[in-house]
């Protein structure tokens, strides 16, 4: 289980699984005790989380996702988990207006 809550123009605060880069803040630590995370450079309007990975809508309009890929869930072709957030090359340029 994991937990990542969005903080407009700051960054965000995750806790909880790793192993998936669930968290994607760029690491595959477990993280016992929310932390805040900086640097985050996508600005996120929508978020939406399965069990080992999360999809969010950007402010333009990018639809990103990382965590464990292992059928497919990222949406980018491979089955490669990332610990990072990846732009979705297939949806750019897509008037992409929700996620669920």
């Amino acid at each position: 289980m994991f937990v990542i809550v969005i903080v407009r123009h700051c960054g965000d605060f995750d806790r909880g699984r790793n192993d998936l880069g669930q968290l994607g803040n760029g690491s595959r630590e477990h993280s016992e005790k929310l932390r805040f995370t900086t640097g985050f450079r996508h600005r996120i309007i929508q978020v939406s989380a399965g069990s080992q990975h999360v999809v969010a809508l950007t402010r333009e309009g990018n639809v990103i996702a990382w965590g464990g890929n292992r059928k497919g869930q990222l949406g980018d072709g491979q089955f490669t988990s990332s610990c990072e957030a990846k732009v979705i090359v297939q949806l750019r340029h897509r008037p992409v207006v929700g996620i669920a």
